[in-house]
């Protein structure tokens, strides 16, 4: 089965929502441990797809979270070839803006 989250990140203040919306979207089981390293499983555990939108237009806190968070979705892309995410400063990808897509 496949599971998709698609989420406005400027609609969101802190790292707990941001949690709380992916165990949510994503189906994760009621043990999920609301952060990095539990992310970090769920995600290595089957296809999943995330989608970041509006990462410029963040709260402070999530601005600060967000380089963690990447690498912990680029390390599980790295072990999980059925994971996808891309991170988007606005609320579509454009040429001249920073982006990073993989799948």
């Amino acid at each position: 089965m496949s599971e998709k989250a698609v989420i406005d990140l400027s609609q969101i203040n802190t790292v707990e929502e941001l949690h709380r919306l992916l165990k949510g979207m994503l189906l994760f089981p009621d043990y999920y441990g609301a952060n990095l390293d539990a992310l970090h499983d769920m995600l290595t555990e089957r296809h999943r797809f995330i989608v970041l939108t509006n990462a410029g237009s963040c709260s402070e806190e999530l601005k600060k979270y967000l380089p963690r968070l990447s690498k912990v979705l680029e390390d599980s892309k790295n072990e999980n070839d059925e994971f996808y995410y891309s991170i988007y400063d606005g609320n579509e990808p454009s040429d001249d803006e920073d982006t990073s897509t993989h799948d």
